[in-house]
């Protein structure tokens, strides 16, 4: 199958790309290990009501005590290096006793946070004295101030307000942080005035990610993603502005001859401890892709359980099978009922042929260097 754009024609079919200046061979998808990542889920609490969570409303529960997993933990953060730690909400003071516990079972070792940014004054001095073993906090904002209020409302609070306080304090405190827009319909119209504003504010070494809502009413094609991605690219100019995107990040992984796996995702190499129900998960937005559970001291793993994840990722089906644009397509989530959606191959040609229309923002080093979610 040949895809053609401003005078580039990429063979999906040989794996080739060809331009006046003649053909290239490419390395074709294959199967191979993915970088493995653990998450911990240390709590279902949160003090935020978003819209759109896809963990739904959670009340504030009981704190998780990790101290009672300290040989499990152990085991955990030895064989690991990519440490993810989120909720619910992780910056609650109600977990820093466990924090503080996990941080203590290695003291080298650099943990990621997923945070919606509405810490507390107990959190930054946590935070302070603890600084060295912070990788990154990725910090959720979805629009200006009264969009985002709305989206991701903190109570009577000013959401907005506290965030970009935190924000700053970060910035002092050089505590590495990258800033997640969530863009669905409701707010992509915004995205463009957020952007400047933030880059505008906070210097221009921290991320800023472009993050699909998905599997709501609202969410946006791909297509439109990657358009409003590219109005950014050529308006505001942030140096380091990523998009989270299946199809941009693999035909950009195929052209710069970088490994590109023929799975949609990283499923088979990723482990969810869930210390709220003791259960393990493959998927740490999906809670019933268990695969499973562990006690203070050990875990079990079902492979059984698991292949039926793997192949749902690796697109089994026959119409999937057929079509030559499988290694690069985002359909396939476990969210998703079915893997085969009616014109899921146009949306996904259209996507492809963007990207070739805007070769020189996608092939951009910095936007494809690392995948931040």
């Amino acid at each position: 199958m040949e895809i053609t754009s401003n005078d580039i024609t990429l063979d999906l079919e040989h794996f080739t790309i060809k331009d006046s200046n003649g053909i290239l061979q490419l390395n074709p998808p294959r199967s191979y290990s993915q970088k493995s990542r653990v998450y911990l889920k240390i709590t279902n609490s949160c003090n935020a009501q978003c819209k759109y969570c896809f963990q739904g409303t959670h009340q504030c529960t009981h704190p998780v005590i990790l101290n009672q997993y300290n040989l499990l933990l152990r085991k955990v953060l030895q064989n690991n290096h990519d440490i993810v730690i989120f909720g619910g909400e992780p910056f609650l003071a109600q977990n820093l006793q466990s924090l503080e516990f996990l941080f203590a079972i290695d003291p080298e070792k650099k943990f990621t946070f997923f945070s919606n940014g509405y810490f507390d004054y107990s959190v930054r001095a946590f935070l302070t004295q603890n600084t060295k073993q912070v990788e990154t906090i990725i910090i959720s904002i979805d629009g200006l101030e009264c969009t985002h209020n709305r989206r991701r409302p903190l109570g009577r609070e000013n959401g907005f307000a506290r965030i970009l306080s935190n924000l700053h304090f970060l910035r002092e405190k050089k505590i590495p942080f990258a800033i997640q827009i969530n863009v669905d319909s409701n707010n992509s119209d915004e995205i463009v005035r957020l952007v400047q504003y933030l880059s505008d504010h906070f210097s221009q070494e921290y991320p800023i990610l472009l993050n699909k809502v998905l599997h709501t009413e609202d969410e946006l094609p791909t297509e439109t993603l990657l358009k409003l991605f590219v109005e950014l690219k050529k308006t505001v100019h942030h140096a380091n502005l990523f998009v989270n995107s299946v199809v941009a990040n693999k035909i950009s992984d195929l052209l710069t001859e970088r490994e590109i796996s023929y799975k949609r995702c990283n499923i088979c190499n990723t482990k969810v401890y869930d210390f709220t129900n003791n259960l393990i998960y493959c998927c740490p937005q999906i809670s019933t892709s268990i695969i499973g559970a562990f006690d203070s001291e050990k875990e079990i793993i079902s492979e059984k359980a698991l292949i039926p994840y793997v192949q749902h990722s690796s697109k089994y089906t026959v119409e999937c099978q057929k079509c030559a644009l499988r290694n690069f397509c985002e359909f396939g989530c476990l969210d998703d009922n079915t893997i085969y959606r009616d014109r899921c191959r146009d949306y996904t040609l259209d996507a492809i042929q963007i990207v070739l229309q805007n070769l020189d923002i996608f092939l951009d080093p910095l936007v494809f260097e690392d995948e931040i979610s």
